[in-house]
């Protein structure tokens, strides 16, 4: 990878670590060929395909922090580690 896209992705990796759900909103696709190549260990990647409400079926899992019996999930207090692509994908 070049320098460009090598600090794009620790940029994106602290965001992550720090903030836990990453938005990489890129309207105009300038970035399209990192997004299509972005993977970070552990770390779900979700793009958006036309439809919001598919992208919150898609996210919705990651955001619920109760289990089937009603109880509180373990680390429910940590925020889950995901990001979300928004962008024109070329």
């Amino acid at each position: 990878m070049g320098k460009v896209t090598d600090y794009l992705m620790a940029l994106i990796q602290k965001q992550v670590d720090e903030h836990g759900i990453v938005v990489w909103y890129d309207p105009d696709g300038y970035y399209a060929g990192v997004v299509q190549n972005l993977t970070l260990p552990g770390v779900p990647v979700l793009r958006f395909k036309g439809s919001y409400f598919e992208l919150r079926e898609q996210l919705e899992p990651f955001l619920e922090f109760v289990d089937k019996e009603g109880q509180p999930k373990p680390n429910c207090g940590v925020p889950p580690k995901v990001i979300v692509i928004n962008g024109v994908s070329h």
